[in-house]
C-alpha cells in the first residue's frame, strides 16, 4: 500500500541520518535547491538546518505536514516527493563520505607548512594569497610549469590553492586571478603588516569568516574547519550553536601551465 511504502521511504530518510558521514559532520548544508518545494517550504520554517541535526529536524517537521494531507492524489505527490527527497540524500550521503576521508588523511599535517587561512607570498612572482587548501602533492602535471624549471621536487611536495590579491595580480601578473596553486617551495610567510589582502571570494560561504589582525591571518568557515583539521586556533570559533599554477588560475582541468 501506498502507506508502507510512505514509511519505508521514512525509515530510509532516518538510516541516512544516523549514517557515520552524517553523524560526524555538523555543519554540512543540505542542498535545498534539489529538494521539493514541500520540504523547502518546511526548511524555510528552520533556521538554516545544517548537520544530521538540521536534518533530523527538516524531514520530521515535512513528514508531519505530509502526513496530516489526504487523498490519493496528494499520496501520489507525496511519495514522488520523498523518493525525490531520498536521491537527494543518497547523492550527499556520497560527498559526505568523501569529505570524511578527506578529513581523515588532512588530519595528517607531516611536511605541509602553511595553514588554513595564513597569507603567504609567491617568492619568484611576488603575489600575495590567503591559503585555501592543500594537496599532499600536486594534483595535476606540473613538468612544465616555469615555476618549477629549477625544482628537484616538482609535483612531489604540497600544493596550495590559493585565493591571491587583486591589487597584487594587476602588478604584478597583468590583470586579477581567482585562485592560484602552487608549490610549498615557492611560498614564503610575511610579517603581519603585509597581510591584508583583497579578493572578493574571502569572505563567500564556506570560504573565511573574518579577517584575524592578532593573528594575522583569515579564520576558516566550519566547513574548511571541518575539512582541514586543527586549521582554527583557540577562540576562532563561528557565532553559532554548532560552532566545533600555473600564470593563470585553476581551470576545469586543474591548472593553465606555466608558473607554481
Amino acid at each position: 500500500t501506498a502507506m508502507s511504502v510512505a514509511q519505508a521511504l521514512y525509515r530510509s530518510m532516518w538510516r541516512w541520518v544516523r549514517s557515520p558521514a552524517v553523524r560526524c559532520n555538523p555543519h554540512f548544508a543540505l542542498p535545498l535547491d534539489k529538494l521539493p518545494a514541500s520540504v523547502v517550504r518546511a526548511a524555510e520554517r528552520l533556521e538554516s538546518p545544517r548537520g544530521a541535526a538540521g536534518s533530523r529536524e527538516l524531514l520530521r517537521l515535512a513528514w508531519r505536514e505530509a502526513a496530516s494531507t489526504s487523498g490519493e492524489a496528494a499520496t501520489a505527490a507525496e511519495l514522488d516527493d520523498a523518493f525525490r527527497v531520498l536521491r537527494v540524500l543518497g547523492e550527499l550521503g556520497e560527498e559526505l563520505e568523501a569529505l570524511q576521508k578527506k578529513r581523515a588523511s588532512n588530519a595528517w599535517r607531516v611536511g605541509v607548512e602553511m595553514r588554513i587561512g595564513e597569507v603567504v607570498r609567491h617568492s619568484q612572482y611576488g603575489y600575495r594569497g590567503v591559503v585555501l587548501g592543500w594537496d599532499r602533492k600536486a594534483e595535476v602535471d606540473v613538468s612544465g610549469w616555469d615555476g618549477l624549471r629549477k625544482s628537484s621536487r616538482g609535483g612531489d611536495q604540497p600544493f596550495y590553492r590559493l585565493l591571491p590579491d587583486y591589487t597584487d595580480c594587476a602588478e604584478l601578473l597583468g590583470g586579477p586571478r581567482e585562485v592560484k596553486y602552487v608549490a610549498q617551495e615557492n611560498l614564503e610567510r610575511l610579517p603581519p603588516r603585509y597581510t591584508r589582502v583583497h579578493h572578493p571570494a574571502l569572505l563567500s560561504p564556506g570560504a573565511f569568516l573574518r579577517y584575524d589582525a592578532t593573528a594575522a591571518a583569515f579564520v576558516p568557515s566550519d566547513e574548511l574547519a571541518y575539512e582541514y583539521p586543527g586549521s582554527r586556533s583557540p577562540g576562532s570559533r563561528s557565532p553559532g550553536p554548532e560552532s566545533p599554477e600555473s600564470e593563470g588560475p585553476l581551470g576545469a582541468d586543474g591548472a593553465e601551465a606555466g608558473e607554481a
